[in-house]
Formats: C-alpha cells, sequence, structure tokens
C-alpha cells in the first residue's frame, strides 16, 4: 500500500511545536514521519529527529533548496541525524555521491520549479525528460509536486511520470488536502506521499485529532 508520510509542517515550514505534535501521536502505526528545513536551526530538527527514532519512526528530511552547497548541507543533515530518506531538493550528482554509502534515500525534485511554495512548469514530455535525466544521475526516486503543476492537468502529469519511470519509487507532495485528491493518490498508486498542513487544518475530519486523521487517511487508501 502507498506510504502515508506525516510531516509536521504547516505552510511549507516546520511548526515549532512539531516535538508535542508528534508525541501526542506517536503510537499511531504511521511508519514514516517528517519536517522541512524550515524555519527551524539544524539543532532543533535535529532534537525532532532524535524524538522520532527513539520511537522507531522513519525519518523523511525535506529541503526546498536548490544550490548545490545548500543541498549538500542537507544530505549532511539526512546522514547525521539518521534519516531514511532526503525528499524535495534539486537533484546534484555531489548528494548522489555522498549519500550512496550511507542508505538515505535521495528522492529529489525535477522539472522547472519557482517560488514558495514550489510550483511546477512545463509540458509533460519536459517534465518528463527531467524525471529521466535524474534518474540516469543515480537518484534513489522521485519526488513530484503533483498537485503544484501549473501548466497542464496534475493527475495526467502524475500517471505518465509513474508510467515511465517505474524503475523508480515515486513520493508525491504538497496540497493533498482532501479525499477526492486522496482517492486520486489511491488510483495512482505512488510509493507514498507527503500530509503535513491539512492535518492541521483538519481536513481528514473536523472533529478528530492527528491520530484520528491519520487512520482516516490509510482507511481510505484501501477501501474499493
Amino acid at each position: 500500500m502507498t506510504e502515508v508520510i506525516a510531516m509536521l509542517t504547516r505552510d511549507d515550514q516546520t511548526v515549532p511545536d512539531a516535538i508535542d505534535i508528534f508525541e501526542s501521536c506517536r503510537k499511531s502505526p504511521i511508519r514514516f514521519w517528517g519536517f522541512k528545513d524550515t524555519p527551524l536551526s539544524h539543532e532543533a530538527c535535529g532534537d525532532i529527529a532524535a524524538v522520532m527514532h527513539k520511537e522507531g519512526k522513519s525519518i523523511v528530511f525535506e529541503s526546498l533548496n536548490e544550490d548545490e552547497e545548500e543541498c549538500l548541507i542537507a544530505a549532511e543533515f539526512a546522514i547525521r541525524n539518521r534519516c531514511s530518506h532526503l525528499i524535495g531538493c534539486a537533484f546534484h550528482a555531489s548528494v548522489v555521491h555522498l549519500l550512496a554509502p550511507t542508505g538515505v534515500a535521495y528522492y529529489p525534485t525535477f522539472g522547472r520549479r519557482s517560488g514558495i511554495p514550489r510550483m511546477l512548469h512545463g509540458t509533460v514530455q519536459e517534465i518528463l525528460d527531467d524525471a529521466q535525466r535524474v534518474i540516469k544521475g543515480g537518484a534513489a526516486g522521485l519526488c513530484l509536486s503533483m498537485y503544484r503543476y501549473t501548466d497542464g492537468e496534475p493527475e495526467a502529469l502524475a500517471k505518465e511520470i509513474l508510467h515511465v519511470c517505474n524503475t523508480v519509487p515515486t513520493v508525491i507532495t504538497g496540497s493533498i488536502n482532501s479525499f477526492f485528491r486522496l482517492e486520486a493518490i489511491r488510483r495512482l498508486s505512488p510509493w507514498g506521499f507527503t500530509v503535513g498542513s491539512a492535518l492541521f487544518e483538519q481536513k481528514f475530519g473536523a472533529d478528530l485529532d492527528w491520530t484520528g486523521q491519520l487512520a482516516a487517511i490509510q482507511n481510505a487508501l484501501v477501501i474499493r
């Protein structure tokens, strides 16, 4: 089944009370938990990672950096804090080489992006070509901001990427904030997807806490 990655982030920023929120639902069966490298310091992010690791969770570190030096810093953080995945930053061969012997899976973004939140631009073929470049460069997987695609139909783009680039796993990030979109994720069946802001906004249950919403998400993924 598609993996749910619970992100302690809202509006593309890790929330200051991330540890408290995680502690409130640490017994959730959700395996993958994550956070972004903004706006907290790496020391504060390391504290979050330590708490997650203590609970036996797999840690997903998301970086929005494009610059090679900043992406290498993010990769070093992921290694130091025993993260399972580094997702979201741009592709650089140097990051592949740094992470290759460590076990940290590198899922960079691809295509032409701009702004915060990162929007995705271009034709399906242009984006697909860039995805294949990233795979050939040695990335372990792909990070696709499906619902932030501006120049076409998001689900059509994702379907093509998942079909052509099926030799590596893909995680879908950004704006999965309704059961309607969750149904699209179920149909597309990527390796995983992130959900963060929608949990804070109780999009998956107005009367549910995080544990309840995450259970509702998991249930929706298996209902046929």
